[in-house]
Order: structure tokens, then C-alpha cells, then sequence
């Protein structure tokens, strides 16, 4: 069931990218995958739904950044 657990959060964050997913909308998604699993986590959840969904976002971002900044064209005019 960890797997499973695991797919549904990655899931949601990709909803999340995809769709430009608030925080809050985020959080509650988290809630309720939570309670589907019966994931008994440490901590606040509103905490550690913020930290995940920051991260990921700002992964996600850098990663299509360094994308544009490293194609032919731009290496050729900023190399």
C-alpha cells in the first residue's frame, strides 16, 4: 500500500504542475489522500503538504529553466 500511497501523492503533484494547483487546493488533496491510505504522518499536515508542494513546484520550474537556458541557440548567444 505504500506504493500505492506514493503513486497518489505524485499524482497529485502533477495534477498540481499541470494545472497551476493552489496550495490550498493542494493541501486538501493531500488531506484526503492521506485518509484514503490511513497514513498516519508525524507533524502537521498542512506543514508537510506545504513542503512537498513547494518543492516540487520549484523543481519543476528550474527544470524547465535550465531546459531553455540550455538549448543551442541560447548556449550560442550566452555561451
Amino acid at each position: 500500500t505504500r506504493a500505492e500511497l506514493l503513486t497518489d501523492l505524485r499524482q497529485a503533484v502533477d495534477k498540481a504542475i499541470t494545472e497551476g494547483t493552489s496550495l490550498a487546493a493542494f493541501q486538501k488533496e493531500f488531506e484526503a489522500i492521506a485518509a484514503r491510505h490511513d497514513w498516519q504522518h508525524r507533524g502537521d499536515a498542512a506543514w508537510r503538504a506545504k513542503v512537498i508542494y513547494q518543492t516540487n513546484m520549484r523543481t519543476s520550474y528550474m527544470a524547465g529553466r535550465y531546459a531553455q537556458m540550455t538549448t543551442p541557440e541560447m548556449l550560442e548567444e550566452r555561451p
